[in-house]
């Protein structure tokens, strides 16, 4: 009797098969991406981007669903580096991620159309849009001497009406900020040109620097005296009331660098020296930052200080400069 449960058949390939080899590397990089993927989630940053990085090896000059996986580490070994604080590197990754998939796509294209299949427009996934607004951050992050650049990656971003919605919108929030400043740094006669607005994240930490790299955050830094999209909700110290410019109090919840309390600060005392003199009397404000680290709140408060105490020691200096003027 037969049974009609055949077995399956077995597929043997000896070791220097080029299709084992190829199956081998596969599985290898798989295993490089997951065990990065739990390292990142760790925020072992370093440890992350060297197994993304052995996998990118495996899986150089790779063919099908090789360029698939290649394309996912470079992607994740961008954002690894990205929240190391390496923004030229993870600048390189995300540029590469996006040519490479768009190579994917037009392989896919042309194979559709060899084929005599329905042609149909290839389509970015969104790993692209995401990597595209990971460039855009990593530039200016990385303080790029070309603002055009940035503006361009934020303007094709902007563009896409479908994939490209998940962060058309951030596209746009992120072009109103930096407009907004830079148009602060043009209209600021004592501003150095191309001097930028906010500042830096770079920090040294007392533990990990790497470890602790999440606490500070990627955002734009940002007035809380101006609303991004609506300008009626935005603070003008010109429109305040005597009692009103007397009292004003802010809240920072999750202060993390402080470079939300440096833009509001810079951006108060540019509104303030437009004021007339009654109202600069008048003007006082009253910040609470807060945060469930007491080491940020510490270096915090240690750079108000210190910016405090360096603004005082150079109008300290201004004044005696021109009180020395005559003598020489």
């Amino acid at each position: 009797m037969t049974s009609s449960l055949s077995p399956r058949p077995i597929s043997i390939r000896r070791p220097d098969d080029p299709m084992a080899t190829s199956t081998k590397h596969e599985h290898s990089a798989l295993r490089l991406k997951n065990d990065g993927n739990a390292l990142f989630a760790e925020c072992k940053f370093r440890e992350a981007v060297a197994c993304y990085t052995e996998g990118l090896l495996l899986t150089e000059g790779g063919e099908g669903e090789d360029l698939d996986l290649r394309a996912v580490l470079l992607s994740n070994r961008s954002g690894a580096y990205y929240e190391m604080g390496d923004y030229e590197k993870s600048s390189e990754d995300g540029r590469a991620c996006c040519a490479l998939l768009m190579e994917i796509e037009g392989k896919k294209f042309a194979t559709a159309h060899e084929a005599g299949d329905a042609i149909v427009p290839p389509t970015l996934p969104p790993l692209h849009w995401k990597n595209l607004w990971r460039i855009a951050r990593s530039l200016h992050f990385s303080g790029s001497s070309n603002p055009g650049e940035i503006h361009f990656v934020l303007n094709f971003l902007e563009s896409e009406s479908e994939e490209g919605n998940a962060f058309s919108a951030k596209a746009s929030e992120m072009r109103g900020h930096l407009m907004y400043y830079q148009n602060i740094i043009n209209n600021d006669d004592g501003a150095t040109p191309g001097a930028k607005f906010e500042p830096s994240p770079i920090r040294a930490s007392l533990q990990d620097p790497y470890y602790e790299y999440y606490n500070f955050g990627h955002d734009v830094s940002t007035s809380l005296l101006v609303h991004p999209k609506i300008d009626a909700q935005s603070i003008h110290l010109k429109d305040l009331t005597d009692d009103e410019l007397s009292s004003l109090a802010v809240l920072f919840g999750g202060v993390g660098d402080g470079r939300h309390v440096f833009a509001t600060l810079l951006d108060a005392h540019y509104q303030y020296t437009s004021l007339p003199s009654h109202q600069q009397e008048k003007f006082n404000i009253h910040i609470t930052m807060n945060d469930i680290s007491a080491q940020l709140l510490a270096k915090d408060i240690l750079v108000f200080v210190l910016a405090h105490e360096m603004g005082r020691l150079a109008s300290d200096c201004n004044q005696a400069m021109k009180e020395s003027e005559p003598f020489f």
